[in-house]
């Protein structure tokens, strides 16, 4: 894939901030600003950002050729008033952003994961509901559009569970679209689509997994039992609802350190990402932190991951 790197400023990555996301910072002004969960091809959000440059636009999406994709567009146009970030939607709405920040938020055909055993991944419960209403200004409003009628009775008796919504409404081939491929293209099958809209009047608690700025670190004098390490390889740690399992160690003999391979579960959401384990010889310390690369969110488990194995390794001094 030939990707011009200037095409790529409009993207940022969350992991790598202090949460929740700073919008003013990032967009350099403090407008209204809206919110679209999985933007595919990236019509709608391009299409609205063109439109309305009074306002700002926040995209989130899970396939890295999407972002790549809606990026040109938009370099393409010149658009300045839009950033994306690549995170799961259910952890990006529920953790992200602050309380009361968006006027907006649209979902336009997600997918409907109709098996049983797919329920899970399903954007259309209670739980997901609430953290739009924590993240919607009040008399803001959701939008959804879906082929799938079950899906959006779903979403529309989810959105009444909560109590945060008023005026909402489930219509049934609506005059006005939001002329997506998937809409061109069950419009020419001559499927029905629904939209799905309400108002939100009141705004949740909503207990998050990460914030703050920071760094899970921890500082072990003298030597390091790396053998207590290898015997605990794969053995699952849990706590209030965290999971972590260290999978496997690699050394760098050239710059004195080891990478351990980490996985933290914090209820349904899981991370990959790598511990470093590096010798500082000017202070006679070892120092255990998360490796620069491909950093996690900082979340309970991934904490605990990291300050657990400063315990492990202490216990050689």
């Amino acid at each position: 894939m030939n990707v011009n790197v200037d095409t790529l400023k409009y993207f940022i990555d969350p992991a790598s901030m202090s949460l929740p996301v700073d919008t003013k910072n990032i967009f350099g002004k403090d407008r209204e600003l809206f919110l679209e969960v999985g933007f595919g091809n990236g019509e709608f959000l391009v299409e609205m950002a063109e439109n309305h440059p009074e306002y700002n636009f926040f995209g989130l999406e899970l396939s890295l050729i999407s972002l790549v994709k809606v990026q040109k567009q938009l370099y393409k146009k010149g658009l300045e008033n839009v950033r994306v970030a690549l995170v799961d939607a259910r952890f990006g709405v529920r953790e992200l952003f602050s309380r009361e920040s968006f006027s907006g938020f649209y979902m336009n055909f997600p997918c409907p994961w109709p098996k049983k055993s797919h329920a899970r991944k399903r954007l259309n419960d209670r739980e997901f509901l609430t953290s739009i209403a924590a993240i919607l200004k009040k008399d803001g409003f959701f939008q959804l559009y879906t082929d799938d009628d079950n899906f959006a009775m779903d979403f529309k008796r989810s959105a009444e569970a909560t109590g945060c919504f008023k005026d909402i409404e489930l219509v049934k081939n609506p005059q006005m679209g939001v002329n997506t491929r998937y809409e061109q293209k069950w419009k020419k099958e001559n499927r029905d689509i629904f939209r799905v809209y309400g108002v939100k009047v009141m705004t949740p608690n909503i207990e998050k997994i990460t914030g703050g700025e920071e760094m899970p670190h921890s500082w072990i004098g003298g030597v390091i039992d790396i053998d207590n390490l290898k015997k605990i390889i794969n053995e699952r740690f849990s706590e209030n609802g965290t999971t972590y399992i260290y999978k496997n160690i690699y050394l760098d003999l050239f710059n004195e350190r080891y990478l351990v391979e980490t996985i933290a579960v914090d209820g349904d959401f899981e991370q990959k990402f790598y511990i470093e384990v590096k010798r500082k010889s000017k202070k006679d310390a070892w120092i255990v932190r998360l490796n620069g690369h491909g950093l996690p969110y900082r979340t309970k488990a991934v904490k605990r991951a990291v300050y657990g194995l400063a315990e492990i390794l202490k216990k050689g001094e």
